[in-house]
């Protein structure tokens, strides 16, 4: 009898070591996380890190959505651990965790972000709490169309998990325009991927226009709250157009538009509300 259940277990652990990638079983329960981390270079590299709590019990954890390269669990010495992974078919990966009296680290290369017009984008998403950081280099980020000027916080957190459209420039286009108002002078700043054109503040509107010629791209305007006034009423060729917004430091606001056609981008604050 001690034989056969020797050869059984024998069986099973070459199974959790070999990387099953058209299994279909989980095994165990679902193991704790103490942390869930995604890092997001500047050329568009993703690196995903769980660390698993400490257990006696085997256990499952979910890996994220997306193609899945190099993965490999240690412990927190950075021994490789014997595990496997599960696939159910859809896409989705687990990975088995065995019985361990400290941390275990799974990390693996996330290869699910496309590079267009200038524009790294893609979707992460996992049904529990996860951070996102960023390389200094990543100044401004959009998240499901949310401008974030990072600062020195360098990541977001989200909070009970959920999915996230992740957009950022592969090389940032500054415009800096100078403006007067009652003997001050204010800079604004544009950045876009495009040329913008004939702009113009206007001081008794309390106004900044200007001409957009692409449709469906980001146009970010980073300018002193102090020289509108908030909040804002922003025209796309004198219809009402939505925006995201962003307080930064020092009374900064950054107002974010994605125009759906070309022409007149107008900035007003609401103490000139038009009817």
């Amino acid at each position: 009898m001690n034989r056969k259940l020797f050869s059984i277990f024998v069986i099973f652990s070459l199974i959790l070591i070999i990387p099953t990638a058209n299994a279909q079983l989980t095994i165990g329960s679902e193991a704790k996380q103490e942390s869930i981390e995604v890092k997001i270079n500047d050329k568009g590299e993703v690196d995903v890190k769980h660390i698993v709590k400490a257990s006696n019990m085997p256990g499952t954890i979910h890996l994220f959505s997306g193609t899945i390269s190099n993965l490999i669990i240690t412990n927190e010495m950075g021994e490789e651990k014997q595990s496997g992974t599960s696939n159910d078919h859809l896409g989705n990966l687990s990975a088995f965790i065995l019985p361990s009296k400290e941390n275990s680290i799974v990390k693996y290369n996330l290869e699910n972000i496309a590079l267009k017009d200038n524009l790294f984008t893609t979707q992460i998403s996992y049904p529990e709490k996860f951070s996102i950081i960023f390389d200094n280099e990543v100044e401004l980020i959009f998240i499901n169309d949310n401008v974030i000027i990072l600062e020195n916080k360098k990541g977001i957190s989200v909070n009970g998990g959920g999915v996230a459209e992740i957009q950022f420039y592969s090389n940032i286009s500054k415009i800096i325009k100078e403006v007067e108002w009652e003997e001050n002078k204010f800079d604004v700043e544009i950045i876009a991927d495009f040329e913008i054109e004939k702009f113009t503040f206007d001081q008794t509107s309390k106004s900044v226009s200007f001409e957009v010629n692409e449709e469906n791209k980001f146009v970010t305007i980073t300018m002193s709250e102090k020289l509108l006034g908030g909040p804002y009423v922003v025209l796309l060729n004198d219809e009402k157009n939505k925006y995201t917004k962003f307080i930064g430091k020092e009374d900064y606001v950054t107002i974010n538009i994605k125009p759906e056609s070309t022409g007149e981008i107008t900035i007003i604050g609401t103490t000139v509300i038009p009817e």
